[in-house]
């Protein structure tokens, strides 16, 4: 794969197309729309991105994890560990993980328990060792 720099409306066109294009007669215009960006450069880019051999990560099956799978690329794995996968047997992942503790904190009539804040202290150095294994491939965030 060569070294391609993936910048914020790349980033967004993957998330928006993770699980495939939407169903609708014009699906490259509906994902130009949710991002706000014009389609004629949206197909430009995922043209650009299929060229670079930029690809998202498989969703984990049955009986796998992140952590098991087997990536094409070293970035897919950090990015399947940030980001939950659409499908099935979704596993919900950083991002979400710490939404949902910040969502209990938040709405919480009583003192939230010592093993929420546990829990996200080990998802924060979750974060920062996929920081560090990210500044080893010498791609920026």
């Amino acid at each position: 794969m060569s070294s391609f720099n993936i910048d914020v409306i790349d980033r967004a066109i993957v998330e928006a197309t993770q699980g495939g294009l939407p169903l609708v007669p014009q699906p490259y215009h509906a994902v130009a729309e949710r991002i706000g960006v014009p389609v004629d450069a949206v197909l430009r880019r995922m043209q650009a991105m299929q060229e670079a051999g930029v690809k998202t990560p498989p969703s984990p099956g049955p009986g796998e994890s992140v952590d098991t799978m087997k990536y094409e690329h070293p970035l897919q794995g950090l990015w399947a560990r940030v980001v939950t996968a659409p499908g099935t047997y979704e596993q919900g992942m950083l991002i979400d993980q710490l939404s949902n503790i910040v969502r209990v904190e938040g709405g919480a009539d009583q003192k939230v328990g010592a093993e929420s804040r546990r829990r996200f202290e080990d998802l924060m150095n979750e974060m920062k060792a996929i920081e560090a294994e990210l500044a080893k491939t010498g791609q920026h965030p």
